[in-house]
């Protein structure tokens, strides 16, 4: 539903520990990457793919040498994706668009990236191999300048791919070692006093050559030296911190788990920290302090000994604050952990979880469709693998009343995720549980719920059970006097029976709705029955009534701060401008949909602004200008899949069929052509310069010049003679003098440079 304007900007984790060793394994992982689109770092977990891929590619963000992935570097993160559908939306995300689910997010990026010179980074790639092979062999070949690095505990088995296997940490005696460096660097983060002696480096490359340079388990071990020497740490190493069986087999016999070596970590910690260890497993994406305190008990204390042992990790989140990771291998532990007798149960802690992120989820959900819309909901989008998780929980246990609380309020983030209309069989399942419909809360979180299932349903074209889920919603809010969900419905049921062709109908609940939320005092819901309303007199050929509608609804979004609605209804009114003859008038409902579909983000209907602005240029002879639009506007529909089943845009357009008679089939093809090339950011700029010069040329047909005069007096602002004018417009200079004597008496106006002033003043320069 929306798209960053800034698309491509360091995105790359910031690790808090320095980066040791590897200058080897990072040339010749340049070299390779410089022959090999597809490069795919292999090791097993704990080996530090994702580390090197983020020093590799922050040393491209940082020298970006021309020609070559002069873009930098975008950082892909896959661990917590679970769904393989959600691939093209998750890297779709990382490059700053929204709202292409529904639409076809492949060619969205295929969009972005088509004239880029960057390196995509996907990281932690094993569980998703087979979706992240067809994902780049649809992306490649499109985008001859994008190369990718991804990190994977096995290659992803694509024709275009290399591997890099990523090797143990060096050892030798010497101490010079990347192992022995690694090792030496985090000891001396945990007890800074340490200095390896003579003495102690045998010790300390046996302690590397025993844990085979694997370099997570140094990290673990080099914690110890806190209480125990190197030594010491040998010799607990050689009593039974051997290194057992593999977590990915078969392997070779050097590249085997570190369970034993989490085991001796885990006893060294105070129980306190190990309670909190193990609750922090529950987290499948990241988590900040607070999220640490409320499901986990943690405090800074504890947070600070479970870094210090290098069992978490923090790192600094795009807003500034501090965000903690757990590797997939801890956590995994951790969840173990939490199972063991006597440790706490682990529904408790789930229960925790839910209950935390719930909250969360409310919040954003009060905020929608207010002024704090974005902020809310872009705090609330990295925790979107844990709220689905927490839901997921709830409808496994059959805790109903959790698991509707959370849905009920899930409307708002799923539109701006692009998660709603995905999310069809777990909305089935929970539609379907047994629920206590003698509890009021019970009641009303049912009935919200059952807009959010049935808009999910509607979107993927299931009709009849969308109809069937907000009828149901509408009953049951009734039943508690929710005003708010019963208005909702209503309208959702207004946009079934208008799809079916029902207008009557629509219009009879959308009248109920406008009626049930002024009772209410719902402001949002009577502005959003009122710009439906206008919709449905537009179908009905009442235009002038449509316009009334909407202007006044346009009016209620704008005051409160509806972002979202005030686009659209921007959008048509602009179309409704046009019906009735106002260019002018519809250039400027265009041009403030389009100052707040960039400002907030939003991508619905971005085309119909094409299109409604092409209707404009097309009328006022720029007939190429209009097919240009003509085809951004079609290629913001293809990426986005927004269709005009809500446009109040002229049912016939003109703006296509007089182009194409104008140009002829091959000029107009070349121009249209053009336009569907565009990135969406270069068409948006088209749109604004666009809308910017035919407001000018309206302005100047107000002060009377013909549109051969606006383009002369634009050409003396700029400076040029007569003749360069002539040439420019392929007219003589004794036309040019002609249109000049015109535009002075027309302005009042004698000289050159009185007139160019004239020019600026009436928005012609």
């Amino acid at each position: 539903m929306r798209v960053d304007r800034e698309l491509f900007r360091d995105s790359l984790p910031t690790y808090v520990t320095r980066f040791v060793g590897r200058s080897g394994e990072l040339s010749r992982l340049d070299g390779l990457v410089g022959s090999t689109r597809l490069v795919t770092i292999c090791g097993m977990g704990g080996a530090g793919k994702s580390r090197l891929a983020v020093e590799f590619a922050r040393g491209l963000n940082i020298d970006r040498t021309p020609g070559r992935f002069s873009d930098g570097a975008v950082w892909v993160p896959l661990l917590a994706v679970t769904d393989a559908d959600d691939l093209p939306n998750v890297v779709a995300s990382a490059l700053g668009i929204r709202g292409a689910a529904g639409g076809r997010p492949i060619v969205a990026l295929q969009r972005a990236l088509r004239d880029r010179r960057l390196l995509l980074v996907l990281d932690n790639c094993e569980h998703l191999a087979s979706a992240c092979s067809d994902l780049l062999d649809a992306l490649l070949p499109i985008c001859p300048q994008v190369s990718v690095l991804a990190t994977s505990r096995h290659a992803l088995e694509s024709d275009l791919e290399g591997v890099f296997e990523l090797p143990a940490l060096g050892v030798d005696r010497g101490g010079a070692a990347d192992a022995v460096a690694l090792f030496l660097d985090r000891a001396t983060i945990t007890s800074p006093a340490f200095a390896l002696t003579e003495a102690d480096s045998e010790a300390v490359y046996e302690i590397c050559a025993r844990l085979d340079g694997l370099p997570l388990a140094i990290e673990l071990v080099a914690s110890w030296i806190r209480v125990l020497s190197p030594r010491d740490l040998l010799a607990t190493l050689g009593e039974g911190l051997t290194v057992v069986s593999s977590d990915t087999a078969p392997v070779e016999e050097r590249h085997r788990s570190i369970q034993s070596v989490l085991d001796g970590t885990w006893t060294r910690l105070a129980v306190e920290d190990r309670n909190v260890l193990s609750r922090l497993g529950v987290f499948r994406g990241g988590f900040d302090r607070t999220a640490a305190e409320t499901v986990a008990g943690a405090t800074l204390a504890s947070l600070s000994a479970l870094a210090e042992h290098s069992l978490i990790q923090r790192m600094p989140d795009s807003t500034g604050g501090s965000r903690f990771h757990l590797h997939d291998l801890v956590r995994n532990y951790a969840m173990a952990r939490l199972s063991d007798p006597p440790a706490e149960d682990v529904e408790e802690v789930r229960g925790r979880h839910f209950d935390h992120f719930v909250v969360l989820v409310e919040r954003a959900d009060a905020a929608w469709e207010t002024r704090n819309e974005q902020q809310a909901l872009v705090a609330l989008e990295p925790y979107q693998t844990d709220v689905e998780s927490a839901l997921a929980w709830a409808v496994e246990t059959r805790d109903t009343n959790r698991a509707l609380r959370m849905t009920a309020a899930l409307f708002a983030f799923w539109v701006y995720t692009t998660r709603l209309g995905r999310m069809a069989a777990l909305l089935a399942r929970l539609v379907d549980l047994p629920w206590d419909s003698s509890s009021t809360p019970a009641i009303r979180d049912r009935g919200r719920a059952l807009h959010v299932a049935g808009w999910d349903a509607m979107l993927t074209d299931h009709v009849d059970l969308a109809a069937r889920r907000f009828q149901e919603g509408l009953a049951l809010s009734e039943q508690v006097a929710d005003a708010e969900a019963a208005a909702a419905n209503l309208r959702a049921i207004a946009s079934v029976r208008r799809t079916s062709g029902d207008v009557a109908g629509a219009a009879h609940c959308l009248e109920r709705a406008r009626a049930l939320s002024r009772v209410a005092g719902d402001e949002r819901g009577t502005a959003w029955a009122r710009n439906d309303l206008g919709g449905i007199a537009y179908y009905r050929g009442r235009v002038e009534e449509a316009l009334a509608l909407v202007e006044e609804a346009a009016g209620s979004f704008a005051r409160l701060g509806m972002g979202f609605g005030a686009c659209q209804a921007q959008v048509h009114l602009g179309g409704l401008r046009l019906q009735v003859g106002q260019p002018a008038l519809a250039l400027d409902c265009f041009g403030r949909a389009s100052a707040i579909q960039e400002g907030q983000h939003f991508v619905g209907h971005g085309a119909e602004l094409f299109e409604g602005v092409a209707e404009v240029a097309a009328g006022m002879h720029r007939f190429e200008l209009a097919a240009t639009l003509l085809g951004a506007g079609d290629s913001w529909r293809q990426i986005f899949g927004h269709a005009h089943a809500d446009s109040t845009l002229p049912s016939d357009p003109s703006a296509p069929v007089a182009s194409r008679r104008r140009l002829g089939q091959a000029a107009f093809d070349n121009a249209y052509e053009a336009g569907r090339r565009l990135r969406w950011d270069q068409s948006q700029a088209l749109l604004r310069s666009t809308i910017t010069e035919l407001s000018a040329t309206v302005s100047g047909s107000h002060a009377g010049l013909t549109s051969r005069e606006v383009e002369v007096l634009q050409l003396v602002a700029l400076g040029l003679s007569n003749g360069e004018i002539g040439e420019r417009l392929v007219v003589s200079t004794r036309t040019v003098h002609a249109h000049l004597r015109s535009i002075y008496d027309k302005l009042g106006v004698t000289t050159r440079t009185a007139a160019a002033h004239e020019a600026v003043r009436i928005g012609l320069a």
